[in-house]
């Protein structure tokens, strides 16, 4: 429960925060975090600006981590984080929790002891402006748990948990949004679209591991020629962006560029030759 002067308990949750070059966006998620906990940990990526430098001012701790993807990030700071809540959440450093999300999370671990993880959904904002059609609001993903046998799993470009037995979602949104800028963002979802690309053409083999049937379905629309162009119109009209002015218009035209990004990794990793090895004298 809340203490009595209306803050959550400091060692309930612990808040970890993945980072790489974010010092234009870190002050602000460690400071929304401290509404949660005050117990913060960074995984940083190798940063080569100031993110550290502006964390550890804040009274985050930090743990320096090569990249390889985001589950083995999360689970390493599971491992190896020395936190000290029992219950963890993560997040991105585009990321704000607000009260009402701090205090909605900290309800649904407190009134259901048997809940092992939480699904959360996010208010993306673009350019400023809350974009949900593109967004596919509310679109609810992994990301807080008891703190025990509970790990992450890559699927995607996203992650899963593995080992829960009941997880729940929270309707609360986080706030998401990016200060970088667009350049940030083409650069940013042209890895996902490659970790996704791969991912697809695993699943479609039948070496991918057991995933929703969504994504299954998903995987099989990007094998269709002109399959971005559907995608945009089902932001623009099925999903009601065309009432979100050009924000959100410009916002439905990314998506599906991404969409198309997609395409364009699977058609370079199926034409790359396998490669051939080299003759041995044994």
């Amino acid at each position: 429960m809340t203490r009595s002067d209306g803050c959550l308990p400091e060692t309930r949750f612990s808040v970890v925060i993945t980072t790489y070059n974010e010092e234009i966006n870190i002050a602000r998620a460690v400071r929304s975090a401290s509404s949660l906990s005050d117990d913060v940990l960074i995984v940083d990526s190798g940063s080569s600006d100031r993110t550290v430098e502006i964390a550890e001012r804040l009274g985050a701790r930090v743990m320096i981590r090569p990249f390889d993807d985001m589950a083995r990030q999360r689970n390493a700071a599971l491992s190896d984080g020395a936190l000290r809540g029992q219950v963890a959440f993560f997040m991105d450093a585009d990321e704000m929790v607000t009260e009402p999300f701090a205090r909605a999370l900290d309800r649904v671990f407190v009134a259901d002891p048997e809940v092992d993880g939480v699904r959360i959904c996010r208010r993306f904002h673009f350019w400023g402006r809350w974009v949900p059609s593109a967004s596919s609001y509310p679109r609810f993903i992994d990301r807080a748990l008891r703190i025990g046998r509970i790990t992450f799993r890559k699927e995607g470009h996203g992650e899963v948990l593995v080992g829960a037995v009941k997880v729940v979602d929270l309707e609360e949104p986080l706030h998401d949004e990016d200060l970088k800028g667009i350049g940030a963002w083409i650069e940013r979802h042209n890895r996902y679209a490659e970790m996704e690309a791969r991912a697809d053409l695993e699943l479609l083999a039948g070496r991918a591991p057991s995933v929703s049937r969504l994504r299954v379905v998903r995987a099989r629309l990007r094998r269709v020629p002109g399959w971005p162009a559907v995608a945009l119109a089902y932001y623009l009209v099925i999903r009601r962006g065309i009432f979100e002015g050009p924000t959100g218009w410009t916002y439905c035209v990314m998506k599906s560029i991404f969409e198309y990004f997609v395409q364009l990794h699977m058609r370079q990793i199926r034409r790359r030759p396998t490669p051939v090895p080299p003759d041995r004298d044994d």
